[in-house]
């Protein structure tokens, strides 16, 4: 099912026999697709502790790889909206790809896109803080023991 904009080419809806549903996109991989912004005043991620399994600690070293990280600016070279207008910021799928492999998505399209769950960096980001955190439990005991000594 198909729901296009006047004057032809498909600019709206589509719906895919297997349930997958494009907005702004043809060919939709994803269950939703969407080729430009979203917009929403409120978001939830699933992570219901029911729905997952072999679950583990994040065994990383999480400043060693935010080091490796090269945040960019960019601008998009097809605007499809408001959203996409101007200078952007964030990470080039190929370059994270490299270092956080199980963070890029590689597309089935023609061109094989790369997409960015940008939503797990969030666990790099807090193990990083909580490695920051020990380092500094450290360093004020270490400073404790050498204000001792100097006495």
């Amino acid at each position: 099912v198909s729901i296009s904009q006047p004057g032809g080419g498909l600019k709206g809806v589509k719906i895919m026999e297997n349930g997958n549903v494009g907005i702004g996109i043809s060919n939709p991989i994803f269950a939703l697709h969407i080729n430009g912004t979203t917009a929403c005043s409120g978001n939830v991620w699933t992570s219901d502790l029911r729905k997952k399994q072999d679950i583990n600690p994040l065994e990383i070293n999480a400043i060693e790889i935010i080091k490796k990280l090269n945040p960019v600016t960019y601008e998009w070279k097809e605007i499809k909206d408001i959203g996409m207008k101007g200078l952007q910021m964030g990470f080039i799928a190929q370059e994270l790809e490299m270092i956080l492999p199980s963070m890029v998505i590689t597309s089935n399209d023609d061109e094989k896109s790369k997409g960015v769950k940008y939503i797990e960096l969030l666990a790099v980001y807090a193990k990083a803080i909580q490695e920051l955190q020990q380092e500094i439990e450290l360093t004020k005991k270490e400073i404790e023991l050498l204000k001792k000594i100097a006495e």
